[in-house]
């Protein structure tokens, strides 16, 4: 059996998909929250959660091509690495430039998770069973997180 087709392996690429796509549910508590509690205007979250979003774009049109060249062993703990210090380092931050600079910089490095995530799931034995276990996860994550928000 080829290591990307272990049992490990799936679950790893299973629980990188969740943590890559996990924005998609989150979107309207991310939105709701920079409104709420940074009392930022609606256009103005909204263009927050978009830089995230056009970041992830650009790293994938840009990134993904690297695909075969790169450790991809490696890139997505880098991308997931570097998207959580962005969003550690937004903490202190309260006005819009920084926080559209770190969103955009967050977006780009889970775009570069992202892809090799998907591009290494499109490598397995049976990628659309890897691709349904992460969509099934994130779906079960996303609940369970809306219902926990909700207490």
């Amino acid at each position: 059996m080829s290591p990307v087709n272990s049992l490990g392996s799936k679950l790893s690429l299973a629980t990188g998909h969740i943590a890559g796509m996990i924005d998609q549910p989150a979107l309207p508590v991310w939105v709701g929250t920079l409104i709420a509690d940074y009392a930022f205007a609606p256009a103005q979250a909204g263009g927050l959660a978009t830089l995230f979003l056009l970041g992830v774009v650009i790293s994938s049109v840009v990134l993904s091509p690297f695909f075969h060249r790169l450790p991809g062993r490696w890139m997505p703990s880098l991308g997931f690495g570097v998207s959580a210090l962005s969003f550690y380092a937004m903490i202190g931050c309260g006005d819009f430039a920084s926080l559209a600079a770190g969103h955009f910089v967050a977006g780009f490095a889970t775009g570069l998770a992202r892809s090799f995530t998907h591009g290494t799931m499109g490598r397995t034995n049976n990628p659309h069973r890897i691709f349904a276990m992460g969509g099934a996860g994130l779906g079960i994550f996303a609940v369970y997180s809306w219902e926990e928000r909700r207490r």
